[in-house]
C-alpha cells in the first residue's frame, strides 16, 4: 500500500535544513582540522614513537596522552634527560662511598695502602716483621704525642705508620698516645729516663724500653761527601725495643771504669742498648766485675791496672772461679803513643797479644776514606767463623795502633786475626814521622806491609762438663768507634762491631740483637730527566685531563642534541 506524501510542516522544513547546514560546517571544519595536522606533520618531524601513539588513539586501542605532571615525567625528554642526571648523581655517591670504604680499610689495615716512599720507609723490614710475629706477650707502644699531632706530621707519620703495622700484623701489640703537655704528671712513672714529646714507650710486664727522638731520627756527617744527612732508624729501632721488651733475658755488657778510659762510649752504649744487649758501668778499682757480665769492655785506659785489678780480670776468665754456664769475654781499645801500662801488657802477653806505640798510615790514597793517612779502610780476617751472614762492604778506622800475636798456640790459648790493613800500610812512629811525607805519602820512603788492628786470644773453658769459650779482644783504634763512624751505613763497622758482641756472648745465632740501620731521607723521591718530567708534567697531567675533559662534553652535547 502506498503512503500518501504530506506536505511537511513550514517548522520541521526549518529544523531539517538547520541541520543539514550544520552537518555542513562539522564537516567543513574537520576539513581544516585534517588540513592544518597534515600541514604541521609536513612541518616538524614526528617521532615513530609519537607516530605510534595517536595512530593507536585515533583506532580507539589507547586514550589521548593528558597533560601535567605525570605526562612530563613519562615524556622521552624526563627519561633520557633525567635518567643521565640520576646516572651522574649515583656515580658521585658510589665514588664518595668507594673512598670512604677504602679509608676506613686502609685505617684499619694500613699493610694494603702502597709505599710510595724512597728506599720504603713505610714498610716493615723482614727483620721487624720477624720481631713482631714472634710477640707472645702484651706490648704496649707509647708515642709521646697527641694523635694528631703525630700522624700529621711528615716526617714522623713513619713512626705511626710502622707502629700501626705492627698492632694490625700482631694482636698482642696495642698503641697508646700520650701528650705530655696535657699529663705532665705521666713522666713521674718513669723517673730515671727523662721523657720528652716525640720519644716512644714500648712496654711488656716484663720490662720497658724507652727511644727517645735521637734514637729515631738522626742527622749524620757524610766524611766522603761533606755534606749532613738526615737518618731513620724508625724500623729497627721500634723492631729491637719490642724485642728487648719481650726477651726473656738480656746479654749485659760492662764497662770498666776508673782508669780515666780516653774510649767516648756514649756511641757504644746507645748502639748496644738499642741492640738488646744491657749495659752496665762498674769501678774496676772499687767494685767487682758483675757476676752475670757475658762481656767486659775497657775503653782506652791512661793509667796501669793495679794487681788486684789484674787478678779480678783472671778470675773472671778462669773457669776455677765461676759457676755461670756461659762464654765470657774482655775487650779492649787502644790509641798509639798511649803511655806504657807493664801490668795490663804482661796480662796481654799472657793471651798472645801485644800493642805497639805506633800508628798505622796508608800510602795508597784509593785504600783512605779521608785525605788524611791515618784514615785507612781495612779488610775482615775470616779465619775466625762469627756466625754472622753480614757482608762488611767499607771498614775503617783511624789512628790505629797495629796489634802483634807473640803466637799462634800456646798453653790452651789460640790467637785469631780480626781486622787487618791492606799492603800498602806502614807503621809510623816518633823516629820515622819525620821521613814521612804527607802530601805525598808513595814518595815516603817506608817499608809497606799488611798490619793487624783487631784480634783475639782464646781458649776453651769447661764448667759444669759444658765447654765455653773466653776470650781477650784487642782493637787497636778508640775512633772507630765514634758515632760518626759506628752509626752511618757509609760504613760497615756498626754492622761487624753488633755481631762481634753477638759472637763474644753467644748469642750469635740468636735474633735477640738488631743491628739499627738507617734509611736516608734526604735524598730525592724522584730520579728522572727534565724532558721525562716534562712529558709527565705538561703531558699526562695537564693536556690529557683536559682532552679527556673535552671529549666528554662532546660526547654529552651529541647525545642530548637527540633527546
Amino acid at each position: 500500500m502506498n503512503e500518501e506524501k504530506r506536505p511537511l510542516d513550514p517548522q520541521e522544513e526549518i529544523k531539517e535544513t538547520a541541520g543539514t547546514e550544520q552537518e555542513d560546517q562539522d564537516t567543513s571544519a574537520a576539513v581544516t582540522d585534517t588540513d592544518a595536522s597534515e600541514t604541521s606533520a609536513e612541518q616538524e618531524p614526528v617521532s615513530e614513537e609519537t607516530a605510534s601513539d595517536k595512530k593507536k588513539e585515533a583506532n580507539g586501542k589507547v586514550p589521548a596522552k593528558k597533560s601535567g605532571m605525570k605526562a612530563f615525567f613519562k615524556s622521552s625528554k624526563f627519561r633520557h634527560g633525567g635518567m643521565a642526571t640520576v646516572f651522574t648523581a649515583g656515580f658521585l655517591v658510589v665514588v664518595i662511598l668507594i673512598n670512604l670504604v677504602v679509608s676506613l680499610i686502609g685505617e684499619r689495615f694500613p699493610s694494603i695502602n702502597i709505599d710510595l716512599s724512597q728506599n720504603s720507609m713505610n714498610t716493615l723490614s723482614e727483620d721487624a716483621i720477624e720481631v713482631v710475629d714472634s710477640v707472645t706477650l702484651p706490648t704496649t707502644i707509647t708515642i709521646l704525642l697527641d694523635e694528631e699531632t703525630a700522624s700529621s706530621n711528615t716526617s714522623y707519620s713513619q713512626v705511626v705508620n710502622l707502629a700501626e703495622k705492627m698492632r694490625e700484623r700482631n694482636s698482642n701489640i696495642s698503641i697508646a698516645y700520650q701528650d705530655l703537655d696535657a699529663d705532665p704528671t705521666f713522666t713521674t712513672k718513669y723517673p730515671n729516663d727523662n721523657l720528652v714529646a716525640g720519644g716512644v714507650i714500648v712496654e711488656t710486664e716484663k720490662r720497658y724500653r724507652v727511644l727517645q727522638y735521637s734514637d729515631l731520627f738522626q742527622t749524620q756527617y757524610d766524611y766522603q761527601t761533606g755534606q749532613s744527612n738526615s737518618f731513620s732508624y724508625v724500623d729497627s729501632a721500634l723492631a729491637s725495643a719490642v724485642s728487648q721488651a719481650n726477651a726473656d733475658t738480656l746479654p749485659i755488657i760492662a764497662f770498666a771504669t776508673g782508669h780515666n778510659e780516653a774510649l767516648d762510649t756514649t756511641a757504644l752504649k746507645d748502639m748496644l742498648s738499642g741492640s738488646n744487649f744491657e749495659v752496665v758501668d762498674f769501678n774496676i778499682m772499687t767494685e767487682e766485675i758483675p757476676e752475670n757480665a757475658d762481656m767486659v769492655i775497657i775503653g782506652t785506659p791512661t793509667t796501669d791496672y793495679t794487681q788486684a785489678e789484674i787478678e779480678k780480670l783472671d778470675a773472671y776468665l778462669d773457669e776455677r772461679y765461676n759457676t755461670r754456664e756461659s762464654s765470657r769475654s774482655v775487650m779492649f781499645t787502644f790509641d798509639p803513643g798511649q803511655s806504657e801500662m807493664p801490668n795490663l801488657s804482661t796480662f796481654l802477653e799472657e793471651w798472645g797479644i801485644s800493642v805497639s806505640q805506633d800508628v798505622i798510615y796508608e800510602q795508597d790514597t784509593q785504600n783512605m776514606f779521608m785525605p788524611t793517612p791515618s784514615a785507612i779502610m781495612v779488610d775482615q780476617d775470616t779465619e775466625l767463623d762469627l756466625g754472622a751472614d753480614s757482608e762488611y762492604n767499607t771498614l775503617v778506622t783511624i789512628n790505629s795502633a797495629p796489634i802483634e800475636f807473640l803466637f799462634d798456640a800456646q798453653n790452651s790459648v789460640v790467637t785469631y786475626p780480626l781486622l787487618k790493613t791492606k799492603e800498602t800500610a806502614c807503621l809510623v812512629n816518633s823516629d820515622n814521622v819525620e821521613n814521612y811525607n804527607l802530601n805525598d805519602p808513595s814518595a815516603s820512603d817506608i817499608e809497606t806491609n799488611e798490619y793487624l788492628v783487631a784480634g783475639v786470644g782464646q781458649k776453651s773453658i769447661k764448667i759444669n762438663g759444658e765447654y765455653y769459650t773466653a776470650n781477650v779482644f784487642a782493637v787497636g783504634s778508640s775512633q772507630m768507634f765514634v758515632s760518626t763512624i759506628l752509626n752511618t751505613n757509609t760504613f760497615s763497622n756498626g754492622q761487624y762491631t753488633l755481631d762481634l758482641m753477638k759472637y763474644a756472648t753467644d748469642t750469635a745465632n740468636s735474633d735477640s740483637a738488631i743491628y739499627s740501620a738507617g734509611v736516608q731521607t734526604n735524598v730525592m723521591d724522584i730520579n728522572m730527566s727534565v724532558q721525562l718530567a716534562n712529558i709527565l708534567g705538561i703531558g699526562v697531567f695537564t693536556l690529557l685531563p683536559l682532552i679527556g675533559l673535552l671529549l666528554a662534553g662532546i660526547v654529552v652535547y651529541l647525545k642530548r642534541r637527540h633527546l
